[in-house]
């Protein structure tokens, strides 16, 4: 058999309410697709419509530094991945990345089917426009024996630590390495039932 993929991506995202999130398979809620703060929403998203259904737009130009297009992929864990941008004219470099990060997505599928978030910010009181400090996304499979966690560094990034459910390792990254790594990427690493984030540029992922 085959079927329609249903996307509900209308008015502006006002049809993102019970009745219509049932019928279509994915929602797009946002068309900030271009600026820094869609890392904060769909975070916020997580909250609000599943996952599986939320459209995240990583939007790509050839002139971005790594690390914005590093934060800008990274965006897409936060949901449903969707690309755009000026796909055509991309550098090798971004196309590796692009299919890194398909490649590494396949691997969380199951936790962003079913899963639960938590969203944490060194800033409480976090501005959508121009947001500081960092944001640490934690996505628990069912079981909560794994885990998919998505990091965003913004303005004046200090390092921060959250707890997790449990004691994990790093068995897996797509952008995150240890200190001891190359300096271009952003450095985590797990202690017991702690994840830090440190030593990291402003707005990375």
């Amino acid at each position: 058999e085959t079927g329609a993929i249903i996307e509900n991506c209308a008015s502006g995202g006002s049809r993102l309410e019970p009745s219509m999130m049932n019928l279509t398979e994915m929602s797009s809620a946002t068309d900030a697709h271009e600026v820094y703060e869609e890392a904060v929403i769909g975070a916020n998203l997580q909250y609000l419509i599943p996952a599986r259904q939320s459209q995240l737009w990583c939007s790509l130009h050839p002139e971005y530094l790594p690390e914005k297009t590093r934060y800008i992929i990274s965006i897409g864990f936060l949901g449903r991945i969707c690309w755009a941008g000026d796909m055509l004219n991309l550098t090798n470099e971004q196309y590796s990345q692009m299919i890194k990060a398909e490649n590494f997505y396949k691997k969380a599928t199951d936790i962003i089917l079913r899963g639960i978030s938590y969203v944490y910010r060194s800033d409480e009181k976090l501005a959508f426009s121009n947001p500081e400090g960092a944001q640490i996304a934690v996505r628990y499979s069912i079981d909560l024996s794994r885990a998919l966690i998505v990091c965003h560094t913004f303005k004046n990034f200090k390092d921060f630590s959250v707890k997790l459910k449990g004691n994990y390792k790093i068995t897996s990254a797509l952008f995150c390495i240890n200190e001891n790594a190359s300096e271009n990427y952003l450095n985590a690493e797990t202690t017991n039932d702690e994840f830090i984030i440190k030593n990291c540029k402003d707005f990375d992922g």
